[in-house]
């Protein structure tokens, strides 16, 4: 949910990413479908209080386990991140 005061533009496959344990990562691709459900748009657009979800798709190593999963807006650059560990 855009809880801003101003419309949020960025590409989500930009912003996300996942590392396994020993720090190796790997980005998002761009997948116009996913057997999972429904998969963000390239380039996804949010009006104040408008709400959106859906799935980021990673291409890992079928011998990797994922540790991590972090997003920083702003196309990585941004300020504001968020990381989650995945147990």
């Amino acid at each position: 949910m855009n809880t801003g005061t101003i419309a949020f533009e960025d590409p989500v496959t930009n912003d996300a990413e996942v590392l396994d344990a020993a720090g190796n990562q790997f980005d998002a691709v761009i997948m116009l479908s996913a057997e999972a459900g429904p998969v963000f748009p390239t380039s996804l657009k949010l009006l104040p209080g408008e709400t959106t979800a859906g799935y980021v798709v990673f291409q890992v190593p079928t011998t990797t386990t994922i540790a991590t999963v972090k997003f920083t807006m702003d196309s990585g650059y941004g300020l504001d991140s968020g990381r989650w560990t995945v147990k």
